[in-house]
C-alpha cells in the first residue's frame, strides 16, 4: 500500500542486512550504472518510461505465523515420521529444521525440508541525503497472501529483476496458503517425485503447490500479476525476468528433493523441471526447458539440460541449480539471459529460435 514519504524519517540502510526475524533481498537501480540490464547497452528504449534515477526496491519476508505444532505429536511432512522437536514460535521453530548436534558431533535435522510460509514485502525507497545515503520510503506493498508468499526461513526466493522494458519487476514465491509446512521442498501438481520425503503428516500423500511468478509495476502501484507454474517440482524457483517483446519469462531455479536409485530411478519430469524454464504470463503453468540435453538420459548423475560438469557429475539436474539471472547484449549478438549458480559456474542462453 502507498505510504507517505512525508511522514517517513531518512534512515540510513546497510544493503544486506538481516534482522532478527526478516530476510531481506536488495536490488539497486541508480544512473549510469544500468545495474539491472548494463550500461550502454540496454534493450530499454530512449522513448520508454524507465526506472527513475536513485530507487531501491527491497523485497522482505516476515515470520507471522505460529502453525500448530506440538512437539512430541506433531509429525513433520518431510521428516520421515519424525515429530516436531519445538512449537511454532519464533525462533525456535525453526529447531525442527536443526535440532543441534548429537554426541558424534552430526547435525540433528528433525525435518531437513522445514520451512513455514509467509507473505511477502516490497518496499520502494528514494536514496536522498547528500550521499544518496539516506533512505525514503515512497511506497510499500503488501503482497496478498491468497495470491503469493515466500517460505521462511528460504532465501533462494525474492530476488528482484526488471523487465526488458524498464516498467515492471518480477519474483518468484509459491501459490500456498501462509503458514504451511515445508511447501519450498514439495512437489508441484502433476510433476510428483514419490522419492520426495515431504508428504501430508496425517495422509502420507506426497504434498504439491505450484511454484509462481509475481510482477509488479516498478514505480508504484499496488496490483500483483500471478502466474502460477510446476517448474522446479521439489525445490525452489529463484528469480524470473520478463522479456517484453516476447512476452514470456525466463526463470532460473532448482528443482528435485528426492533420490535415485533402483527403486526410484531418474525421473524425466523432475529433469525438465530445472534450470531456465520458459513461461508464458497468465498461461499455462507448464513450462518449457532451456538448452540441450546433457548427459546420459535416465541416468543418476550429470543428465539434464543446458550445462553439465565433467564427468561423473553431480546428482542428475542438480548441474542446473540456479541462483540468479540477467539480460545483458553482447557486442554482435542478440540478447541472451545469463544464469549463475552462486558458485564459478555460469551459463549463457541465446533466445530460443523461433524460425
Amino acid at each position: 500500500m502507498p505510504a507517505s514519504s512525508s511522514n517517513q524519517p531518512h534512515r540510513y540502510w546497510r544493503l544486506g542486512v538481516r534482522t532478527r526475524s526478516t530476510t531481506r533481498v536488495l536490488l539497486v537501480f541508480v544512473a549510469g550504472a544500468a545495474l539491472f540490464l548494463g550500461s550502454g547497452r540496454s534493450r530499454i528504449r530512449a522513448d520508454q518510461p524507465q526506472i527513475p534515477d536513485g530507487v531501491l526496491l527491497v523485497s522482505s519476508s516476515r515470520y507471522v505465523g505460529t502453525p500448530t505444532l506440538t512437539p512430541g505429536l506433531t509429525v513433520l511432512p518431510g521428516g520421515g515420521g519424525t515429530t516436531a522437536v519445538a512449537d511454532g514460535s519464533f525462533p525456535d521453530v525453526f529447531l525442527n529444521a536443526n535440532d543441534g548436534l548429537n554426541s558424534k558431533g552430526k547435525q540433528i535435522s528433525p525435518d531437513s525440508s522445514f520451512g513455514v510460509t509467509s507473505p511477502i514485502y516490497i518496499d520502494r525507497y528514494s536514496l536522498v541525503g547528500h550521499d544518496g545515503t539516506d533512505l525514503d520510503l515512497r511506497s510499500r506493498l503488501a503482497v496478498p497472501t491468497s495470491q503469493l508468499v515466500t517460505s521462511f526461513s528460504s532465501k533462494s526466493e525474492l530476488a528482484l529483476n526488471p523487465s526488458t522494458d524498464g516498467k515492471s519487476v518480477s519474483f518468484m514465491g509459491y501459490d500456498a496458503p501462509t503458514d504451511a509446512l515445508d511447501v519450498s521442498n514439495s512437489n508441484t501438481p502433476g510433476h510428483i517425485d514419490l522419492s520426495n520425503p515431504v508428504v501430508g503428516s496425517t495422509t502420507g500423500t506426497p504434498l504439491a503447490f505450484a511454484r509462481a511468478v509475481g510482477q509488479i509495476d516498478a514505480i508504484d502501484g499496488d496490483s500483483v500479476r500471478v502466474t502460477a507454474v510446476n517448474s522446479y517440482s521439489g525445490n525452489n524457483g529463484r528469480a524470473a525476468i520478463l522479456d517484453n517483446d516476447q512476452n514470456e519469462y525466463f526463470l532460473a531455479g532448482n528443482a528435485g528433493n528426492g533420490k535415485c536409485n533402483t527403486t526410484y530411478p531418474a525421473n524425466p519430469l523432475i529433469i525438465g523441471d530445472t534450470g531456465v524454464q520458459l513461461a508464458t504470463p497468465s498461461g499455462s503453468a507448464e513450462t518449457t526447458v532451456v538448452g540441450q540435453e546433457q548427459g546420459t538420459p535416465n541416468s543418476c548423475t550429470g543428465w539434464q539440460f543446458g550445462f553439465a560438469i565433467p564427468a561423473p557429475g553431480d546428482k542428475s539436474g542438480k548441474d542446473d541449480n540456479f541462483r540468479g539471472e540477467t539480460i545483458f547484449t553482447a557486442p554482435s549478438t542478440s540478447t541472451r539471459v545469463a544464469a549463475a549458480t552462486g558458485s564459478t559456474r555460469s551459463i549463457r542462453w541465446a533466445p530460443p529460435d523461433r524460425s
